[in-house]
């Protein structure tokens, strides 16, 4: 089972824990963690993340800075495009987004052409900014 973490910002704060949790339970379940910043002076848990990195080979962390700036070496843009850099299809994932709510809801339709499934999607966004329904017509 693929468990694929999205956080933008303070966000990532709720999945160090989802992590710890996944690791406790399943520690050599597949665990891909993305984390989206708009600077890096941001990044405050990169090496609690490296550690698990080196520690687990079953888990990986991209952080991912929104724009490219001269000092970050690592990669930039919109946190769904580097998803859709790395997988060619996300059916079968569980997906847990925690960040604002545009970032959400935003991040589930873009990855919709890869194969995500709303239903296998988790945040809490979903309790306190639901989507308005979409009524057709």
């Amino acid at each position: 089972q693929r468990h694929l973490l999205i956080a933008s910002s303070s966000g990532i704060a709720k999945i160090k824990c989802l992590t710890e949790e996944a690791l406790a339970r399943q520690p050599n379940g597949e665990i891909n963690i993305y984390w989206s910043n708009r600077n890096i002076g941001d990044f405050y848990l990169i090496d609690q993340f490296q550690s698990w990195v080196e520690q687990h080979k079953n888990l990986t962390f991209t952080p991912i800075l929104e724009t490219a700036d001269g000092e970050w070496n690592g990669r930039s843009g919109y946190i769904y495009e580097v998803i859709e850099q790395d997988f060619e299809v996300l059916d079968s994932a569980k997906v847990y987004l925690c960040g604002a709510p545009q970032m959400v809801y935003g991040t589930i339709d873009k990855l919709e052409s890869k194969g995500l499934n709303e239903a296998n999607c988790y945040s809490d966004v979903f309790e306190y900014a639901p989507r308005e329904r979409r009524i057709a017509i």
